[in-house]
C-alpha cells in the first residue's frame, strides 16, 4: 500500500474532518458508478475507489491507535539492500516511538549490523523476536549474530560474509582479486587478506 495520506492527497498533520472531506471529495469523482456508460473507466474507477477506501481505513486505524505517521518498512527495507544507511536509519528514526514494532526494531538492528555495531544489532533482534517470537527472520538475524561470536565462521572477520545482499562485503573486484592472489601465490604470505 502507498502512503494513505498521500493517496488521499491530504499531509499526516490533517485533521479528521479535512481528512473526512478528502475522503469524499475523492469518492464522488471516481466512484464507478459515474462511469456506467464506460466499461474500461468504469474498471479504472472501481480500481482507484478501492485505492481510496484502503487509505481512509488505513488512517482510521492510525488515528485510534494514537499515531500520525504511516511507516512503509518496504521501502526502508530497500534502502538497506542499496545501501542506503543513513536514509534508512533517518526514516526509522522519524517513526514515533510508541509505533516502533517488531519490525522496526528489526530494521534498526540490521542497520546497525551494517555498519558494525554488532551489539546494537543483537540488542534490536533480541528485541524484535521478544515481540514477534513466532518471525523466523527476526530469529535468523539474532542466531547469526549469536553464531558468529561464537566463532562459527572463522577468525578473519567479525561477521558472516553476505556477499550480494546489501551488508557486508559485496565481493567487490579488490577483494575478490585479493582473495585469487592469496590463493594462487604465497606472495602475500598465505594470510587472507580482507578489505570489508
Amino acid at each position: 500500500m502507498n502512503d494513505p495520506y498521500i493517496t488521499l492527497g491530504v499531509t499526516s498533520s490533517a485533521t479528521l474532518d479535512e481528512i473526512k472531506a478528502a475522503y469524499r471529495e475523492l469518492a464522488k469523482k471516481y466512484h464507478p458508478d459515474n462511469y456506467a456508460d464506460n466499461p474500461d473507466m468504469q474498471a479504472f474507477a472501481t480500481e482507484k475507489m478501492k485505492e481510496i477506501n484502503e487509505a481512509y481505513d488505513e488512517i482510521l486505524r492510525i488515528r485510534r491507535s494514537g499515531g500520525t505517521a504511516y511507516t512503509d518498512y518496504s521501502s526502508i527495507r530497500q534502502m538497506i539492500r542499496n545501501g542506503r544507511l543513513f536514509d534508512a536509519d533517518s526514516a526509522l528514526n522519524s517513526v514515533d516511538s510508541a509505533s516502533r514494532g517488531a519490525e522496526w526494531h528489526f530494521l534498526k538492528g540490521t542497520v546497525y549490523l551494517n555498519n558494525g555495531w554488532v551489539n546494537d544489532a543483537e540488542r534490536e533482534f533480541e528485541f524484535a523476536v521478544r515481540l514477534e517470537p513466532s518471525n523466523g527472520e527476526y530469529t535468523a538475524a539474532l542466531n547469526s549474530i549469536k553464531n558468529t561470536r561464537s566463532g562459527q565462521f572463522g577468525g578473519y572477520n567479525t561477521s558472516a560474509p553476505n556477499y550480494g545482499s546489501g551488508s557486508g562485503c559485496s565481493g567487490c573486484d579488490v577483494c575478490t582479486g585479493l582473495m585469487c592472489a592469496d590463493c594462487c601465490c604465497e606472495c602475500m604470505g598465505g594470510d587472507l587478506i580482507r578489505c570489508c
